[in-house]
């Protein structure tokens, strides 16, 4: 897809302003991690330069190898698999910058896709709130908070919509 089909299919999911940074971040590659770190002339920003597992940080190494980010995933394609009558598909990062454009209808079915993008981007916000609390506050997770973490995330995503819905006015038809 082009950037501009990109952009317009954001709009179609609803997404916080966060959220949506995040993803403008990952496709203009302005994650401040890793490489930007290391720029910085200070010992202490150089190290937050590296993941706690001790990998430079990237954003693959952030949303897809490191075991914080395998735990979540984990944990979303258990729920999906007990829930949806549909195979999960797991992410990656071309996917999860084009979330709008997902079109995986004969894959999970075409039902299920809004949904599947929820899952998704509930998955990286948590992934990137957690690998931030851990790089900045040296934060760490037991696999349940991470369960937990990524639920709530649905639960907000869920509240957002129903604020937007509810903004339409109602009409009673009689």
């Amino acid at each position: 897809p082009t950037e501009k089909t990109i952009w317009k299919s954001l709009r179609k999911i609803p997404l916080t302003k966060k959220k949506g940074d995040l993803v403008w971040k990952l496709i203009h590659n302005r994650m401040k991690m890793g490489e930007y770190f290391l720029s910085i002339p200070s010992e202490e920003w150089k190290a937050k330069a590296y993941c706690k597992c001790r990998s430079i940080e990237t954003p693959v190494h952030a949303f897809f190898e490191c075991e914080h980010a395998k735990a979540v995933w984990n944990a979303i394609e258990a729920h999906w698999n007990v829930t949806f009558d549909s195979e999960w598909y797991q992410p990656d990062l071309s996917l999860m910058m084009g979330i709008g454009c997902v079109s995986l209808n004969q894959r999970i079915g075409w039902h299920n896709v809004f949904l599947y993008k929820q899952f998704v981007v509930a998955g990286m916000w948590t992934i990137w709130k957690v690998r931030n609390s851990q790089v900045f506050d040296d934060a760490v997770y037991t696999e349940d908070q991470l369960d937990r973490m990524w639920k709530d995330e649905i639960y907000n995503s869920a509240l957002v919509e129903y604020e937007a819905i509810k903004l339409i006015p109602f009409i009673h038809q009689e």
